[in-house]
């Protein structure tokens, strides 16, 4: 009888043991109802699936066949099951022991069927349920090891659901996009503003919880600053409650992001002194940045983007340092660009785009460098850049491109070192490049290209050195490369002169030396004659051909069409010529017995003509209409 005892026993031990099994270590997607009404018969006995469960899928709308899961080892994704209304059927899960993600599941109302969920080991998302009214259901949450983020359920009225979480095992906190909710007061929410561990974004949902200070005031709390971040401000009561929200708070940490068309001044955020992150200021109806007086240091970027009715940026007088980017762009009321006379370092790039009514730049009297890009683009009203006078160097590229008025340089007088590149494209009125006297250095290419106005570049006479690829394209008034005569030869490995219709003389010491030993890319073609090929500037810079230049001969017309004439010879001196093309001589030497000789047979183009007498010998440059 013991005996049997003992094996009945053992029987009722490994029955129980076989039920609370666990299966499917390496997850399961649950995509069909057929899946779900089968998984007890599928998997008998188990009651844990130790990897990620993914429900997905159109005709799924009951739960209930996952009754018997008491925990899931990995991630719970419960996502695009349009058919769905509740989470009856996962009322047994205590535990999770990865993200849990509730998306995109337009029937669901309420969370009802979490009841008995009181752990989840990552974040927690619900986000993009359109029905969804409450999260009900997971009160009995008491721990995450990750951020809560809510989003876009545009029905959500509260989150009462959540408040037995406790705040130390959140890491991050974003409520965002949810147009019906109003109060966020969960217990656990208040406690976590006030003390955070992260980044908090809460921004796009009802008054009562737009902000951090909103949901604190709700709460019945006062928050110090915000430890990691970060700052929306979208509405003007927002900018003029900040003092309120944030009493003692003057340096604020993370991004401070100012957007919102009911924005009209920025008054209330006087207290400010820095801001260690970025700001943001887009899409406002301010005029100026007054209130932003006290702010002396941004550590991150200044980004101030589409406000159309900014005026000027008065109100920065302050500001003296930018450890990143200072971005200017699409302001189209803005027309100067005073009031950065404090500013001393500028971290990265200085941008200043599409600001179609800006006349000026000035203000910058203390800023002797930019570490980046000074890359101006597309202010079609520019003429003047005298707030950049004491800028002596660009750690990376000098860019301007579509300045359509501006004529010259004026302004840019100190800059002599160029990091990367200078890119001058497509600035209509450009007449030339003064302004750029001192400019002696590049490092990488020399970019000038449809600039239709432009006369000359005498201004670069300076430039001695450039580290790769010179470029002289489509400069429709371009008639000479004199000014590129000192850059140093082997500092060019590309060469490209093309398109600029009336560039005839392209003979320039830099040009004919990196010609005769190219070490890269040569392309020169579509210019006027005599810069018309490769071959054309050889000719001209006499390659191969020595050139007598004190003799007394003289030709004219040059250029010409019919006949030259040749003056400064002795009628009874014996001469003789001969014509020469890049590729050697194409007439036989010739008698001259008059003081006209007929060209007209002779192609377009550019020749060498050679007068020799029995004392000197003359060789010229001859251009064939």
């Amino acid at each position: 009888m013991k005996k049997l005892t003992f094996l009945f026993t053992l029987i009722v031990l490994f029955s129980a043991s076989g039920f609370s099994q666990g299966c499917l270590p390496e997850g399961v997607v649950f995509s069909l109802q057929d899946d779900i009404d089968n998984f007890q018969t599928d998997f008998p006995g188990c009651t844990e699936i130790e990897g990620n469960v993914f429900i997905t899928g159109g005709n799924i709308t009951d739960l209930s066949g996952l009754n018997v899961l008491e925990s899931i080892g990995g991630e719970l994704n419960i996502a695009y099951c349009d058919s769905l209304i509740s989470l009856n059927g996962l009322n047994n899960i205590t535990a999770i022991g990865g993200n849990v993600d509730l998306s995109t599941n337009p029937r669901l109302k309420d969370l009802i069927g979490l009841d008995n969920l009181t752990s989840i080991n990552g974040y927690l998302w619900i986000g993009y349920n359109d029905s969804l009214q409450s999260l009900n259901g997971l009160e009995g949450l008491t721990t995450i090891n990750g951020k809560i983020q809510i989003a876009g359920n545009t029905q959500l009225t509260n989150i009462e659901g959540l408040s037995n979480i406790d705040p130390n095992s959140i890491t991050k906190l974003l409520i965002l996009e949810n147009s019906s909710l109003s109060d966020c007061s969960a217990q656990s929410i208040c406690d976590y503003i006030t003390n955070p561990t992260g980044t908090i974004d809460i921004l796009n949902n009802l008054p009562g919880c737009n902000s951090p200070g909103e949901i604190a005031i709700n709460c019945g709390v006062v928050i110090p600053c915000l430890p990691y971040g970060n700052y929306h401000l979208n509405h003007q009561y927002q900018i003029d409650s900040f003092s309120s929200y944030y009493p003692d708070c003057v340096t604020l940490n993370g991004q401070v992001k100012i957007t919102g068309n009911d924005i009209t001044n920025l008054n209330g955020l006087n207290q400010i002194t820095s801001i260690n992150g970025s700001l943001l200021v887009s899409e406002t109806n301010i005029s100026s940045l007054e209130g932003l007086e006290a702010i002396d240091t941004i550590s991150g970027y200044l980004d101030i983007v589409l406000n159309n009715n900014l005026l000027s940026v008065e109100g920065l007088d302050n500001l003296q340092f930018i450890g990143q980017d200072l971005d200017v762009i699409q302001n189209h009321q803005l027309e100067n660009f005073a009031g950065f006379n404090s500013l001393t370092r500028v971290g990265s790039f200085l941008r200043f785009w599409y600001n179609s009514k800006l006349k000026n730049i000035r203000g910058f009297s203390n800023l002797s460098s930019v570490n980046g890009d000074l890359w101006i683009e597309s202010n079609s009203d520019l003429t003047d850049l005298s707030g950049f006078a004491d800028i002596d160097s660009v750690g990376e590229q000098l860019y301007f491109r579509g300045n359509t008025s501006l004529q010259d340089f004026s302004g840019l007088g100190s800059i002599s070192v160029v990091g990367t590149s200078v890119i001058l494209i497509n600035n209509d009125s450009l007449l030339s490049f003064d302004g750029l006297n001192s400019l002696y250095s590049v490092g990488q290419d020399l970019v000038i290209s449809d600039n239709y106005a432009l006369l000359d570049m005498h201004a670069l006479n300076n430039l001695i050195n450039i580290g790769r690829y010179l470029g002289i394209t489509y400069n429709d008034n371009l008639v000479s490369l004199e000014g590129l005569n000192n850059i140093d030869p082997g500092s060019i490995t590309d060469l490209s002169i093309s398109d600029n219709q009336l560039l005839s003389t392209c003979d320039v010491e830099s040009v004919c030396a990196y010609l005769s030993s190219p070490n890269g890319y040569v392309s020169v073609h579509d210019n006027a004659p005599g810069c018309n090929s490769q071959a054309e500037i050889e000719a001209a810079c006499l390659v191969g051909v020595s050139e007598l230049s004190d003799t007394p001969v003289s030709i004219y017309p040059n250029p010409a069409s019919d006949f030259i004439s040749i003056n400064g010879i002795d009628p009874n001196t014996e001469i003789s010529i001969t014509i020469y093309n890049p590729l050697g001589p194409i007439t036989s030497t010739i008698a001259l017995t008059s003081d006209r000789l007929d060209i007209s047979l002779l192609g377009k183009g550019l020749y060498i003509i050679e007068i020799k007498t029995n004392t000197w010998v003359s060789r010229q440059k001859l251009i064939k209409k």
